[in-house]
């Protein structure tokens, strides 16, 4: 009578763990075998291989500096002419020499130096002297509105200390005290500067500050 594949199953997994109980059982065993320890010993001088440290690479910036101070030095050398040349001797002239000197019979009288031109205060051996001055009204308009300020006036001192050409280079606040100013500075008197005892014409700049507290 035929076997069930039940039966069939239950017998080989009996027959499984049969064989790796036995498996389990001879582990032991195998592992009291002690390896031999004394192994025959072979001693062997060794060499040891150092290898050579690289050569410092020349950055390129001082690698050119060497070569334009070697190709320097080459054109520093003394160079040979090519072909010799005979030094000859100088020609003398002893002949007299031609004397022929005009002395001046009277003396020279130097022309005075021009001093027409416009010079500034610090090149004057004395520079202008301010005698008579008119102090700049305030206008009514900046005074209402309690605005302060100044002016950078540049004028010409002429030669008889009064007042020529003027210009405003700086004002703050622009436009406000520039009128006030010219109408006053106008009427300025100097005693005129001077270079070697002359009068002459002189550029000066004042600043001219209006403030409500003075």
């Amino acid at each position: 009578m035929g076997k069930s594949p039940r039966t069939i199953l239950g017998a080989s997994f009996c027959l499984a763990l049969c064989i790796c109980f036995c498996l389990f059982a001879l582990i032991p065993q195998l592992a009291q075998h002690d390896v031999p320890r004394n192994l025959p010993m072979h001693r062997t001088a060794a060499r040891l291989y150092v290898e050579a440290p690289p050569e410092p690479e020349v950055p390129p910036k001082r690698k050119k500096v060497e070569e334009e101070k070697q190709e320097l030095l080459q054109n520093l050398q003394p160079q040979l002419p090519q072909k010799p040349y005979l030094l000859q001797e100088p020609e003398l002239d002893f002949s007299p020499p031609d004397v022929n000197v005009q002395m001046a019979t009277g003396v020279a009288l130097m022309s005075p130096a021009d001093l027409s031109g416009i010079y500034r205060a610090e090149d004057l051996d004395r520079a202008p002297i301010l005698s008579f001055h008119v102090k700049p009204l305030y206008p009514y308009r900046a005074k209402r509105m309690n605005i302060s300020g100044y002016v950078k006036v540049q004028f010409d001192v002429a030669s008889d200390g009064t007042v020529g050409a003027m210009e405003i280079i700086e004002s703050v606040p622009p436009g406000v005290f520039d009128d006030a100013v010219l109408q006053v500075v106008q009427k300025w008197q100097f005693q005129p500067g001077e270079i070697m005892g002359d009068q002459v014409i002189t550029r000066m700049v004042k600043k001219i500050v209006f403030n409500l507290e003075d």
